[in-house]
């Protein structure tokens, strides 16, 4: 049997992380700063919903979609997975099963995690 997890919001919280970037950036790129009310409220809301809710304008998109990936990537190996998965993982190895990562994060973030 082959199991497949997600890794973003499934093995770990990236969310947090990325939050942490763009307050990190919000003042260098004019948009709205994500205080501790927000965050709820964004991790409901679509990509493109939060990038008005910020106002931040199409065309700055590309370069601070960008500069997140970077300083993300940056910052990946204080990256901690869910209390409890290693667990679960281990139990998966120990069952013999194949697992897999699918991820709309990058292979060298994942890479950079221990699992």
């Amino acid at each position: 049997m082959v199991l497949i997890f997600d890794f973003d919001g499934t093995i770990a919280d990236t969310f947090k992380l990325y939050i942490d970037v763009m307050r990190k950036i919000h003042h260098e790129y004019n948009f709205k700063y994500i205080d501790n009310d927000d965050i709820e409220l964004c991790r409901a809301m679509t990509a493109k919903e939060i990038i008005q809710y910020l106002g931040i304008s199409p065309l700055q998109i590309p370069i601070i979609a960008h500069r997140i990936r970077g300083d993300f990537t940056q910052r990946m190996t204080e990256q901690k997975i869910f209390t409890g998965f290693d667990s679960v993982l281990e139990g998966v190895k120990q069952e013999g099963r194949r697992l897999f990562i699918l991820s709309s994060n990058s292979e060298e973030n994942l890479s950079l995690i221990h699992i």
